[in-house]
């Protein structure tokens, strides 16, 4: 993990998703962005632990993000210390990432890439020095391909 923390190179808006109800009685989604930070990125294999007869699939998430403390406090705020909420898998509110916002990696412009939602975060080598955000891949956009 080292590796990715002096490649911050990539561009990534921290998102908060709209929902507006439409006139089919459903809603809208539409995502609006809170900041843009510099962020490490990579793909993160899946892990299976295997107990006995059972083979079991961790929920992790798909990538694996790396951002300055300084930045996302910068972006988001800090109402209280990193302690209270990170390293869990549901996150709580006390956070400045939560796990109802979202990451939109930048690809070319501001609106083609691919989005993220978090699953986990954690304060990377306890240090408050960098978070490490556990994301899953929800789509992508902007970019004409099908997924």
């Amino acid at each position: 993990m080292s590796r990715l923390v002096h490649k911050l190179r990539q561009r990534v808006q921290i998102q908060k998703p709209v929902d507006t109800p439409n006139d089919n009685g459903g809603y809208d989604r539409t995502y609006t962005t809170l900041d843009t930070i510099w962020m490490g990125m990579k793909s993160k294999r899946k892990v299976m632990i295997v107990r006995e007869s059972q083979v079991e699939w961790l929920d992790q998430g798909t990538h694996e993000f790396i951002a300055r403390n300084c930045a996302v406090s910068k972006a988001l705020g800090t109402g209280f210390s990193d302690g209270f909420s990170t390293g869990f898998d549901s996150i709580a509110n006390l956070n400045p990432l939560t796990s109802e916002l979202f990451l939109f990696m930048q690809r070319g412009s501001t609106t083609k890439g691919k989005r993220f939602r978090i699953k986990r975060m954690d304060d990377w080598e306890e240090r408050r020095e960098y978070y490490l955000i556990d994301a899953e891949f929800i789509e992508e956009v902007g970019t004409g391909a099908n997924v």
